[in-house]
């Protein structure tokens, strides 16, 4: 009850604050946490505790999100352009086909989330805690990665092309799902492989400097010109010789 009734207070500020969000759509959010296709565009949520709410369809574009519990929401397919989420927890949050361009998010849980075709193109996402993902069919083209927890996630189908998994912790993708990724010229440096599935999986030009791939499936996927340097591969040896595969030199 003291929960709900501080809840009502900090909604009480945010209506009198926001721009460009109707205030029906505030009040609806509050009493029900249902909210499906409302505007609330530009509202500062930060801090607010909105676990287990709706937001599917809804604009939300330009709100701050930073440091507020909002797992399990749904915003699928909602509008989240120029949002901020840095230090939020969306762990199981469903942000399937969501537009999230322009997004903020460092340092932000998404543990178990759905991301299932979302378009981070070109955001920086270090040190985001990913584990346990859906992104099939997501879009990470020209992504920092870098430093992410990528434990357990299934990016079958996604683009990854160009993005950066450099980091000074391993990229931990033990036992991900990488079929028909496009992984083509990523930085894939001293990334965790284990027993990943990289069946189909385009990793043309990617740079495997020691990256551990002890029993990934490699069945047909595509390691043109990529770069084995001290890389274990799935039987366990180490390859030093540090030239891309097949070059036509």
């Amino acid at each position: 009850m003291i929960k709900f009734l501080m809840l009502s207070l900090v909604f009480t500020l945010l209506a009198n604050q926001a721009t460009g969000a109707k205030k029906e759509d505030l009040d609806r959010l509050l009493k029900t946490k249902d909210c499906k296709s409302c505007d609330l565009t530009r509202v500062n949520f930060s801090g607010v505790d909105l676990s287990g709410a709706d937001l599917s369809d809804s604009k939300l574009r330009g709100s701050i999100f930073s440091d507020g519990d909002f797992s399990g929401v749904n915003f699928s397919r909602a509008e989240l352009q120029s949002t901020d989420f840095s230090g939020a927890d969306l762990s199981k949050a469903n942000f399937s086909n969501a537009n999230l361009y322009g997004t903020k998010y460092r340092p932000t849980k998404f543990i178990g989330s759905d991301l299932r075709s979302v378009d981070f193109s070109g955001s920086d996402l270090r040190g985001v805690d990913f584990s346990g993902s859906d992104f099939s069919g997501a879009n990470f083209s020209g992504v920092n990665l870098s430093n992410a927890d990528l434990r357990n996630v299934d990016l079958s189908g996604a683009n990854l092309i160009g993005a950066n998994l450099r980091q000074s912790k391993l990229a931990l993708l033990v036992e991900s799902d990488l079929e028909d990724a496009d992984l083509s010229q990523t930085k894939l440096i001293g990334a965790n492989l284990t027993r990943a599935n990289l069946t189909r999986a385009n990793l043309s030009g990617a740079d495997l400097t020691g990256a551990v791939l002890r029993d990934a499936d490699l069945d047909f996927a595509d390691l043109y010109y990529a770069r084995l340097c001290n890389t274990v591969v799935p039987d366990g040896q180490r390859i030093f010789d540090c030239r891309g595969l097949f070059p036509n030199e």
